[in-house]
């Protein structure tokens, strides 16, 4: 490829199977349109810097790696892979999806989690990530390389809110929150909303806040240490194996469900203040421990007892 500065042109358009070759992407435009059936990667290529890549609606069997700030366009694509390296997407976006979606420091999380399909796979690299993350759909957060930190603006950097569809975030491997709002930045889920814990380091140093039909949980073998704030919702045990949340834990005024389906087991063994007059109440035939001080009003008889039930 040529080391001359970039041709500036008005557009480009990259039709079905056409595409670039070797030394002719030394060109820029501010709109590219990509059909079905070229490369998505040669459209990104070719478009400048706060510009816009446009793609047909369809499937494009490659992993397409954003390098410029640029919006990002389509009514229905869909990729096997997005690598924002670096790039953030600029204005409205929207209508392009992939299972993987791979964000780098310099990018954004939640730009990333918008890119990601319905059950798909965030990876986020090791570093600080300066954003407030709102996330309304279904995916899993995993970092590589390290320790992730999401530091946001506000004293929630991580919100977790269903719109209409239930929203469910996993957290694999290790993240923290940071704020500048508090000592203690919180995680706050409202809404039909779930939170799974992946490991003891998913949410380091973090609160959690827990909404009325919000639901907390974490995969097999975890041991949460994090504080946690109810005002209602569930908390719950993995689908098999057992989990531990030994972070202290303030119940609210309405009542909080312990969800232990049957082979698995939810154990509860931080200190619980019950001030505000909520109760623990089981559900699921799995084994619900509830070790953290002898029996006292916030457990209600028979449905939850301390020790096995």
């Amino acid at each position: 490829m040529s080391s001359a500065l970039p041709v500036a042109v008005g557009s480009f358009t990259i039709n079905t199977g056409a595409g670039l070759v070797a030394g002719s992407a030394n060109a820029l435009a501010p709109l590219v349109n990509v059909a079905t059936g070229a490369l998505a990667q040669d459209g990104a290529n070719l478009t400048a810097v706060a510009g816009s890549l446009n793609l047909a609606p369809g499937l494009y069997p490659e992993t397409l790696t954003l390098t410029r700030n640029a919006r990002l366009r389509s009514t229905g694509a869909t990729l096997n892979a997005i690598v924002l390296a670096g790039a953030q997407i600029t204005g409205d976006y929207g209508g392009v999806l992939a299972p993987s979606v791979t964000v780098q420091p310099g990018s954004s999380i939640g730009q990333g989690l918008t890119l990601a399909t319905t059950g798909g796979t965030v990876n986020v690299l090791a570093g600080v990530y300066s954003e407030d993350v709102t996330f309304g759909g279904n995916a899993t957060l995993a970092s590589q390389g390290g320790q992730v930190t999401i530091k946001g603006a506000t004293a929630n950097p991580l919100v977790i809110n269903s719109s209409g569809n239930p929203a469910a975030l996993t957290i694999n491997g290790p993240f923290a929150l940071a704020t500048t709002q508090q000592a203690t930045p919180t995680a706050l889920l409202s809404g039909n909303s779930t939170l799974t814990l992946g490991g003891a380091n998913a949410l380091a140093g973090a609160a959690i806040s827990v909404g009325t039909t919000a639901t907390l949980s974490a995969t097999a073998g975890t041991n949460s240490s994090n504080a946690i704030f109810l005002s209602g919702g569930t908390i719950s045990a993995p689908p098999s194996g057992s989990a531990i949340f030994s972070g202290a834990i303030t119940l609210g005024a309405t009542s909080t469900t312990l969800n232990a389906p049957a082979g698995a087991t939810l154990i509860i063994r931080g200190a619980i203040n019950s001030n505000a007059g909520g109760l623990f109440t089981k559900q699921g035939t799995g084994t619900i421990v509830v070790d953290a001080q002898a029996p006292a009003a916030f457990l209600s008889p028979p449905a939850v007892t301390n020790g096995n039930t």
